[in-house]
């Protein structure tokens, strides 16, 4: 409970014990993703279609503005620049719309530069009225039924892998782009499930990185067949990212002890911050909170 909001705690691959690191240096590797777990709960798909020009979104903002302008309990989506969201996908695919919209499965696309350098898909976590997040939350307790994590390892994992390689094939994204999943509680249990099993395609690049923000424990490994999992953990660095006294950790820390965080394919970091002072584990679980933290640490010099 001593921790300083200026320290964050590192548990690095293969490690028991953590070490200090000024939460500034960390927080800058981070706070973009951090802005898009976020903002996964302020976007709307019918809201933000049509999007304005993606140039506009490119514009450079200097972070400190950014930091100003993150407001924990605002409803509008916190500035991302250099950034702008997919406004045509899954479009496509009514199938996949459709099935995300049964199970109230929210997914944005992200994508950094033109031609895209990096492209980052985020998923929305548990909303509090959405029984369907709750069946997803609890899924280790319904056994053989479909949830978000089904949609999001068959068809949403297989659209992505096809609009990836059709973006690459017409310049809109580099053929070393590189590829990450984010998301938050729920959100951040999709995104590890959503990297183990992207299809194995020529010339698709595999997901290099996760973000999980007070992440589910459920990761849906084992959902996924093994032959597949296998190749795409191969060099996959997953950071676990979580304010310090949030409620699943505790539950993490649990299944720890029964499962110890992986070394290497996938490599598995936790960092902890303690940006707030509350001893209540929902607010501590609050992506808002974190994710304002993370942005002003990021932006102090």
């Amino acid at each position: 409970m001593r921790q300083s909001p200026e320290i964050v705690k590192v548990r690095d691959p293969g490690n028991r014990t953590y070490r200090d690191e000024p939460a500034s240096e960390r927080a800058k590797l981070e706070w973009e993703y951090a802005i898009m777990g976020e903002n996964a709960y302020r976007d709307h798909w019918t809201k933000e279609k049509p999007v304005a020009s993606p140039q506009l979104s490119l514009v450079a903002v200097p972070i400190e503005q950014v930091a100003t302008e993150c407001v924990a309990n605002s409803d509008e989506p916190l500035p991302l620049p250099g950034w702008f969201r997919w406004a045509d996908f899954p479009e496509e695919d009514p199938a996949l719309e459709s099935d995300s919209n049964k199970q109230q499965l929210f997914f944005v696309v992200w994508q950094k530069g033109i031609p895209g350098e990096i492209v980052a898909i985020v998923f929305r976590g548990t909303v509090p009225s959405k029984w369907q997040t709750w069946v997803a939350d609890f899924r280790w307790l319904i056994p053989l039924h479909e949830d978000q994590y089904t949609v999001a390892a068959e068809n949403l994992a297989k659209d992505f892998a096809i609009e990836v390689g059709k973006r690459i094939a017409n310049g809109s994204l580099l053929k070393e782009v590189q590829l990450a999943a984010v998301g938050h509680s729920l959100g951040g249990g999709l995104a590890q499930e959503f990297a183990y099993a992207l299809p194995d395609k020529p010339n698709i690049p595999r997901i290099t990185k996760v973000y999980a923000f007070d992440p589910s424990p459920i990761t849906g490994f084992h959902s996924v067949p093994s032959a597949q999992r296998d190749i795409n953990t191969r060099s996959l660095e997953i950071y676990r990212i979580f304010e310090h006294g949030e409620i699943l950790a505790y539950v993490r820390l649990l299944a720890s002890y029964l499962i110890p965080p992986s070394a290497t394919d996938p490599a598995i970091s936790e960092i902890r911050y303690n940006f707030d002072s509350s001893l209540d584990g929902v607010v501590n679980h609050s992506m808002a909170i974190l994710a304002c933290g993370i942005v002003k640490a990021a932006a102090r010099k």
